[in-house]
């Protein structure tokens, strides 16, 4: 979708905005026999008439807002915002449109994450009230994805494929400075945020539970 970056499904799936006269039914087995069953239809209703084939960044970001959970539309956002594809301004007049209800989970939102990884990741920890600092700079030059509590930096893989030795051995270098100024540090998979999710929310919460992020990092 234009470049942005959006979660991974489980299977292909095709996002349609139809108008109220178009049978859904219709549409998701016109897809089905068209891609043989390999892909499904999400069929995204508006009123009037549609004005394009491809809807506009603005037109897709809005859709998603709208008809997808409020974690999809966060990163979403984001992954718009990042590309350069969308402004503030523009984001907060799809907030502005959009049904109440579902405006009243996007407002206030933070949007400080570089990837949808660290979004999903951020958007936990602030559901349960955790400060988080997103692009924390514990040391001049160096970056952390984001600052949980006091002492606890998170790091979030932002890509299936492996990295290259180069890429490893520096986040590796990295983890081990952060460490050595007293922060405890976490390492998160593409797998664990994205395709082990519910196992993952269970460890991050029980880590949450011992509080040990509270404490200033260890030696200051």
């Amino acid at each position: 979708m234009h470049g942005i970056w959006v979660p991974p499904e489980s299977t292909p799936t095709i996002h349609l905005v139809a108008n109220n006269g178009e049978s859904a039914a219709k549409i998701k087995q016109e897809i089905s026999r068209f891609s043989r069953g390999r892909a499904s239809a999400n069929v995204h209703r508006v009123s009037g008439s549609k004005r394009q084939l491809v809807a506009d960044v603005e037109d897709a970001v809005e859709q998603v807002a709208r008809f997808h959970d409020g974690e999809s539309a966060l990163v979403v956002m984001e992954s718009a915002l990042n590309l350069g594809l969308m402004s503030m301004s523009g984001i907060q007049a799809i907030l502005e449109r959009v049904p109440a209800s579902r405006a009243r989970k996007l407002n206030g939102a933070q949007f400080g994450s570089q990837s949808g990884s660290e979004t999903r990741v951020a958007h936990f920890m602030r559901k349960r009230g955790v400060r988080v600092v997103q692009q924390f700079s514990p040391v001049r030059g160096r970056y952390a994805d984001m600052l949980v509590g006091n002492s606890w930096l998170l790091e979030c893989d932002s890509v299936a494929h492996h990295m290259s030795r180069m890429e490893f051995e520096s986040d590796r270098e990295r983890d081990l400075l952060f460490r050595s100024l007293g922060y405890e540090v976490t390492r998160l998979s593409y797998h664990q945020i994205w395709y082990d999710w519910e196992n993952t929310q269970d460890a991050l919460a029980a880590i949450l539970k011992q509080r040990r992020y509270l404490r200033p990092p260890h030696g200051r």
